[in-house]
């Protein structure tokens, strides 16, 4: 169901204008005490573009009894539905827009979720204990740092005594 602006216009202005004000409500924002209709509450969502609480401000109710009628209502369901599916419309228009002028956020964003199934989807990086946890070895790598730092000194020990031999750094090892 679309509603035309004019009819938006209509509805939101039968249903708000010339009503008194709740002490508390804001200046602009006038009380509706007598009952809304589906009719109206579908009118407000559209103009508020599926936003409960904006769509509650303009009728003058309470964005719970926006909730209500859209339980209830047929036509405040469709209305929702409606709007927030026009605005992630709108939202791909910019995205694709931005993708158009090359913008790498919007290239990524597009590509890590639109196009999973070609391979471009976040995929989350295995460490080397979870690697081993799968193929069934020790979750944890034990290095022998002793060893290691030995083999070190020895290494350069060596480049040490050929350099102070003056060889050109060829050390012989016997």
């Amino acid at each position: 169901m679309v509603l035309d602006q004019d009819k938006i216009r209509v509805l939101r202005t039968r249903t708000i204008h010339g009503k008194e004000r709740k002490r508390g409500t804001p200046s602009n924002l006038p009380l509706n005490k007598g009952r809304v209709t589906g009719d109206q509450v579908a009118a407000a969502l559209l103009e508020a573009k599926g936003m409960i609480t904006q769509a509650g401000r303009i009728l003058g109710v309470a964005p719970q009894t926006v909730r209500q009628y859209i339980k209830r209502y047929t036509i405040a369901a469709e209305a929702l539905k409606e709007a927030r599916e026009y605005q992630g419309d709108l939202c791909e228009m910019q995205i694709f827009a931005a993708i158009d002028r090359g913008e790498s956020w919007a290239i990524r964003l597009y590509a890590t979720t639109q196009l999973r199934e070609r391979g471009y989807g976040e995929k989350a990086v295995e460490t080397p204990a979870q690697s081993a946890a799968k193929a069934g070895q020790p979750k944890s790598l034990s290095i022998d740092y002793d060893a290691y730092n030995r083999s070190y000194r020895e290494a350069l020990d060596v480049l040490k005594r050929g350099n102070a031999s003056g060889d050109g750094g060829s050390a012989d090892p016997a």
